[in-house]
Parts: C-alpha cells; sequence; structure tokens
C-alpha cells in the first residue's frame, strides 16, 4: 500500500505537471514528485533529477540534479541487491552512466573515474554472455579512456581504451551481424588512434586508423547511411591528419580529399548542423593540404569558407566544441597570413583566436583550453614582435608561458615541455632577459636526455645566454 501510495504521489504530480486532466500547478507538482522522491521512488528519483538538470519548472541547479543522481544510482543498486535480474542490472548500470557523464560535465574527472570504475567491476561481476553487461563494461572501459585523456594521462588511457576494443571485439565477434556493436568499435578504434596522435605517436596511430577505416567501409556496404559515410570521412580526417604530421602530403590531400567529397555530398543531402560542422573540418582539412602544397590563396580560401560555418554554429549553439573549431581555424588563417607576409591580417586573426581561446578557458577548466590559450597568444607574439611593438609581444609570450607552465603541471608529454621551452626562448629574444634563455635551456636539457634531438635546442639556448 505505501509503494502504491507512493507511486500515486508521482502520478498526480506529472498529472500536475503536465495539465493533464487538471490545471497546470507546477508548486504541488515539484512538491509532490519530491516527496515521491524522497521516499525512494526510482521513477520521481529520475524525474526530479532531470528537472534540476534541465531547468524544467525548477531553477536549473546542477548541484541538486548530481544528488539525486547519486540517490537514484544508490536506490537502483539496492533493487538489484533483492532481485538480481537482467532488468534490474540494467537500469543499475544506465544509473551509473548517467551519473558519470553528469560528473564529466562537471569537470569532477577523478569521480567520474570513480564512477565508471563502479560500473566495470560491477560489469565483470556479471556473467560474460549476458549482453548489456558486456556493452555496461564497454561503455566504462571507454569514458575512462576518455576522462584520463582529458586528463593528459594518456598510457593509462590508452590501456583502457584497449580493454574497451576487447570487449567490443567479443561482442563483434559473437554477434557479427549486429551494425552497432560492429560501429562501436569503429568508433573505440579511433578513440585509440586519437589518444596515441595526442601522445605524440601519429606513426603508432595510422594502423589503428586503417582498421576502424576498414570496419566503417564494411558497414557501408552493408547499407549505407549518412551515419556510416559520416564515419568513414571522419576517420578519413584522422588518417589524414597522420600524414599531415609526417610531412606526407602525397597520402594526407587524398585522404582530406576524399573527406571533403563526402561531407559535401551529406551537406547537399541534409543542411542538419552536424552536416555543415563536418564540411567546416573539410574545408579545414584541405586548406591544411593547399598550404602543404603551398598553395597559400587556395588554403585561405577554404579557411575563410571554414570561418563562416564556424561562425554560423558558435552564433547558433554557442558550445564549447563550436568556439573549439573557430579558435583553430583563426589558427590556421593567422599562420596563413602571416606566411604570405600580410601580417596586419595575421594580427587580425590573432587576436580573434586569443579571444575565442579565452571563451574556451571560461567554459571548461582543462587541459585542451589552456593548450588552446597557450597556442593563440604562442602565435600572436611574434606576429607583435615583427611589427615593432615589443612591449605587447612580451605581455603576450608572457599569457602564452603562464598557460604552458599550468600545462606541464597536468600533462607529462614532450610536446608540452618542448613548446614551453620554446616560450622562454622566444620571450628571452623578445626581453633581452638572459634568465628565459636559461630557463629554455634547463628544459631542453632535461628532454635531451631522452631525445638527443633536444641537444640542438640546448646548444641554442646555451650560445644566447653568452650573447651572440
Amino acid at each position: 500500500g505505501k509503494e502504491k501510495d507512493t507511486a500515486h504521489d508521482l502520478f498526480i504530480g506529472l498529472a500536475y505537471l503536465g495539465g493533464i486532466d487538471v490545471e497546470i500547478d507546477t508548486d504541488r507538482a515539484l512538491e509532490l514528485i519530491t516527496d515521491a522522491a524522497r521516499k525512494g521512488l526510482p521513477e520521481a528519483i529520475e524525474k526530479l533529477s532531470d528537472m534540476y538538470y534541465y531547468g524544467d519548472v525548477v531553477a536549473l541547479d546542477r548541484d541538486k540534479a548530481l544528488y539525486w543522481k547519486r540517490m537514484l544510482a544508490d536506490k537502483r543498486f539496492s533493487i538489484w541487491k533483492e532481485e538480481p535480474s537482467d532488468e534490474n542490472g540494467t537500469a543499475y548500470g544506465r544509473a551509473l552512466t548517467r551519473l558519470a557523464n553528469l560528473l564529466l560535465e562537471m569537470r569532477q574527472l577523478e569521480s567520474s573515474v570513480d564512477v565508471c570504475d563502479q560500473i566495470a567491476s560491477f560489469c565483470v561481476g556479471m556473467q560474460h554472455e549476458k549482453a548489456w553487461a558486456m556493452s555496461a563494461m564497454s561503455w566504462a572501459y571507454n569514458k575512462k579512456g576518455e576522462l584520463y585523456r582529458l586528463l593528459g594521462r594518456y598510457d593509462e588511457a590508452e590501456a583502457y581504451l584497449s580493454k574497451d576494443i576487447e570487449v567490443l571485439s567479443q561482442i563483434v565477434e559473437a554477434y557479427p551481424d549486429d551494425l552497432v556493436a560492429r560501429r562501436k568499435l569503429g568508433v573505440a578504434l579511433n578513440n585509440a588512434g586519437r589518444t596515441k596522435q595526442l601522445r605524440g605517436a601519429p606513426g603508432e596511430a595510422v594502423p589503428v586508423f586503417r582498421k576502424a577505416l576498414t570496419l566503417f567501409e564494411s558497414i557501408d556496404q552493408s547499407g549505407s547511411t549518412i551515419q556510416s559515410r559520416r564515419d568513414i570521412a571522419a576517420t578519413l580526417g584522422y588518417l589524414g591528419n597522420c600524414y599531415y604530421l609526417a610531412s606526407d602530403i602525397g597520402n594526407a590531400d587524398a585522404c582530406y580529399e576524399r573527406m571533403y567529397q563526402i561531407n559535401k555530398t551529406i551537406l547537399a543531402e541534409t543542411r542538419t548542423p552536424e552536416a555543415k560542422r563536418d564540411f567546416a573540418v573539410s574545408c579545414s582539412k584541405k586548406g591544411l593540404a593547399a598550404v602543404m602544397r603551398e598553395d597559400l590563396s587556395a588554403a585561405i580560401t577554404f579557411f575563410l569558407e571554414d570561418e563562416a560555418l564556424c561562425l554560423e554554429r558558435t552564433e547558433m549553439f554557442g558550445s564549447f566544441e563550436s568556439f573549439q573549431d573557430l579558435s583553430t581555424t583563426y589558427d590556421y588563417l593567422r599562420d596563413a597570413y602571416e606566411t604570405l607576409g600580410d601580417l596586419g591580417r595575421a594580427k587580425e586573426y590573432g587576436y580573434r583566436q586569443v579571444e575565442s581561446a579565452k571563451k574556451l578557458v571560461s567554459m571548461r577548466e582543462g587541459l585542451e583550453s589552456k593548450i588552446a590559450l597557450r597556442k593563440a597568444y604562442a602565435g600572436l607574439g611574434p606576429i607583435l614582435a615583427n611589427l615593432g611593438d615589443l612591449d605587447q609581444s612580451a605581455e603576450a609570450f608572457d599569457a602564452a608561458i603562464t598557460a604552458g607552465e599550468e600545462i606541464i603541471r597536468q600533462s607529462s608529454r614532450v610536446s608540452d615541455h618542448h613548446a614551453l621551452a620554446t616560450l622562454y626562448y622566444n620571450m628571452g629574444m623578445v626581453t633581452g632577459n638572459r634568465s628565459f634563455y636559461r630557463k629554455a635551456y634547463d628544459m631542453w636539457k632535461m628532454l635531451a636526455r631522452s631525445d638527443v634531438r633536444f641537444e640542438r635546442h640546448m646548444q641554442m639556448a646555451k650560445k644566447s645566454m653568452r650573447g651572440w
């Protein structure tokens, strides 16, 4: 009787919320739904959490949404303990995944990792033939890989992404006709390849991306859809990036051209925001290929088309990803105009890049945002110096150094330490302060212990300390 009364409270609360057979009364609806949630009705807890998450008839409050999502996970677990059925196990796993996603969104990365550990531990204890358990375990491994990548812990990220690939491979082997499972495996392979790129190993990423590309092409052959073609285009972009970093112009251009043509066709078929974003990325890649061919006029044409699409997306959505794409496009345009010798336009786009990077930092305090800010100021500094504005140049380099020093406290990547050493060296050139040459020398000396290529940079800084 108590459970029926609680469920009745939720039912009446939802009626007041939606105006079903009664006048809408949001205060009464909130009172009844909250009461049912406090009594432990999982459907009421989930509804109340969503109300606070979306700001539905209450003020948007992510902290309260998080509180109730934790309550929901605890309740779903207790229900599963009492009756360990597949249905209750799936409901518990779903509650944990939603909790982990909210923690990630709120940038509580370590807490999100802990919840992913709960999911993985729970699923490992299940029989492996249970498809829902394997699927949830795959999700947990994938999410942990994503979280460790955001934390700059790339070795750990790769380890969990490898576990995800292993689980998904088992699912695909058991259900070879399951296109959804095959697509998840392709996405997991791309995630692993991207992590290898971030670790600074694009050569290792190439065979991983090629395997993903073969998988997506086989899915497309089974029945071509917009999604299957988008997956192919995205993978071609990742693969092209590897060739671009290796200065393999022919293969990079071939990948980018095929990517461009696929996304151009999709955009003609559907003018969705996703299609516009994909085509914008294709334009930027075509621009990069043109830069490699030293055709800067063509490159700028592609970059400007990319800029127009990025601006449209930032105005429409204002999302982190849209400003991230815009910041990258401004970086390409600044560099292209600087190479052409048009320092006025280069300066203009340099400042635009700084503003978009600042926006990223204000939206999300993380490694990606700080790297974007470092890159923006590092690109602007030399332009201002070449224009004769040494004070503004020093300020730009100082801001880049501040971001760079914050980055290496979170990242052990060689590329991030090298970037900071380069900033120290450039600051020394602009200000004449030899202490910056000393900082550059010390950092390159540290890097040279494991990579002799940095000895040349170390000697350059040493000469500058002495004055030459």
